[in-house]
């Protein structure tokens, strides 16, 4: 399926990730009362956001994180997101914290031996808002709208029965470590420390994201490791994210577990755990885009799992910063990245692609159902996202009332309810050269000019671009080259 969607530099954009003002400020995290922001840049560092941090959960993703219990799922959604009343939102939920972080990083967080319950199989599902009314008056949806991870006083006041004698209220990672802990997904150790500078080990790894995976875990018979024990503390952990090729042992059938993680070697297992969850790879270009100063010290194998990373937001991106690929990951690192992973408006938004391409694959497989194998649906329609829906858009009347009959009598509930059915006049074969065709001409007329997006309108026949600016005189020449083809418009936060 052609993807009718074109990011600015390395920018996602994403209808659910809600960046904020300025280049940098293209993760979502927030943190401890009144962190200061230093001017040390680092791929973990966390800039200041715009005010308006709330979270829109589309109906899909809603249904998602109202039914499935589930520890990456933004940590207990309905305990830290706060409804939406009347439209308008009370100032203490607006609030926005803001940290630096010292050090740059990637995902993971630890939990040890009897402090590391698995209790994130016993988190409740979140439980849907009654307060707020999701319909609207013609019976269809209207998205609900959630603020994530502010800093409102319940969840701020809940994080802070989380804290360790050895993490100051002003640490730089000070509330990804107390959430995380909240959550049970990592904990400290008996004295009372987290211990946030030392490096994780590969045995505590496996224990973060053995937590993170949803479900029992079964017991360890017998070890596929020499190395490893069934007693030790981390054994059933080592195992479980082994058999889900998440992190993998050592040639020689070893795991080594006390042995410390650099950062590549944990780029790899978070880009392998986002995987697990069912992400695919949908923005190439993005990723080869990003490229750290030391990118060349990266080692091959672990290229594509720092750039995805980065590419969906949970590692700070600039050109100019170092990645320190063969550093180990310290333990606060690892946790202010998984709390990006799982608890901010990024990890709401990977959710979104993820079951994006679940309906897709849906609707790829009822066209081959309907059609045949031999039917090349580019070449008779267009499929793309618009109002929440995924629109097959065909050209022929007949095809679409032989795919809408199917649909019909679709028992997939969420291949029904998320997609539509109609009738389209480009195919994404012509969609797509018309995309090339219009980029062309408003580089020539804007050389200094990006476009966001685009994506096409209504009913296919042509191409809506966002840019981040326009002047009368290219907007009169794009509409005399191009007509109703390509209608032109400008970013809000570029004006």
């Amino acid at each position: 399926m052609s993807k009718f969607f074109t990011t600015k530099s390395l920018a996602v954009l994403c209808a659910l990730v809600l960046t904020g003002a300025g280049a940098q400020a293209d993760t979502v995290t927030v943190t401890g009362p009144d962190a200061a922001v230093s001017d040390d840049y680092t791929p973990v560092r966390v800039v200041k956001e715009s005010t308006d941090n709330e979270t829109t959960f589309s109906p899909l993703v809603l249904k998602y994180y109202t039914t499935n219990n589930t520890a990456q799922a933004v940590g207990e959604a309905a305990k830290a997101a706060v409804p939406e009343k009347n439209g308008e939102t009370s100032e203490s939920d607006k609030s926005v914290k803001t940290i630096d972080a010292k050090t740059d990083a990637i995902p993971e967080t630890t939990k040890k031996g009897a402090d590391t319950a698995n209790t994130a199989n016993t988190k409740k599902s979140a439980e849907k808002s009654t307060s707020t009314d999701n319909t609207l008056g013609n019976g269809t949806y209207k998205p609900f709208t959630f603020s994530i991870a502010t800093n409102s006083s319940r969840v701020f006041e809940d994080a802070r029965k989380y804290t360790f004698v050895d993490i100051p209220a002003d640490y730089w990672a000070a509330k990804a470590i107390a959430v995380m802990t909240n959550q049970q997904l990592i904990s400290g150790y008996s004295d009372n420390t987290f211990r946030p500078e030392k490096p994780i080990s590969r045995e505590e790894v496996a224990s973060l994201f053995s937590n993170l995976i949803s479900g029992e875990s079964s017991v360890m018979l017998s070890s596929s490791f020499k190395d490893i024990t069934s007693d030790r503390w981390s054994a059933n952990a080592i195992e479980r994210v082994a058999q889900l090729n998440i992190i993998s042992g050592y040639g020689d059938n070893t795991y080594r577990p006390e042995q410390f993680m650099s950062r590549q070697e944990f780029a790899v297992v978070a880009d392998n755990y986002i995987h697990y969850l069912g992400y695919n790879t949908d923005d190439q270009a993005a990723m080869e885009a990003i490229h750290y100063t030391d990118q060349k010290f990266i080692a091959p194998w672990a290229q594509s799992a720092v750039r995805e990373l980065a590419a969906l937001g949970f590692l700070h991106y600039q050109p100019r910063l170092l990645f320190s690929p063969e550093k180990y990951i310290t333990r606060a690192e690892a946790t202010e990245i998984m709390y990006r992973v799982t608890n901010s408006s990024a990890a709401v938004a990977l959710r979104e692609k993820i079951l994006h391409q679940q309906v897709e694959n849906k609707m790829l497989n009822l066209i081959n159902q309907t059609f045949g194998k031999e039917y090349v649906f580019r070449t008779h329609g267009a499929m793309y996202w618009q109002d929440n829906k995924l629109v097959a858009a065909l050209k022929n009347e007949n095809d679409v009332q032989k795919l809408g009959a199917a649909l019909a009598f679709s028992k997939d509930s969420d291949l029904r309810n998320n997609t539509l059915v109609t009738t389209g006049v480009m195919n994404e074969i012509e969609l797509g050269k018309l995309q090339t065709e219009a980029a062309y001409y408003y580089n020539q007329q804007e050389p200094t000019g990006s476009i966001l997006s685009a994506a096409p309108n209504k009913n296919a026949s042509g191409l809506i671009l966002v840019v981040d600016q326009l002047s009368t005189e290219s907007q009169k020449a794009m509409a005399k080259k191009f007509g109703s083809k390509a209608t032109i418009t400008v970013a809000e936060e570029a004006n």
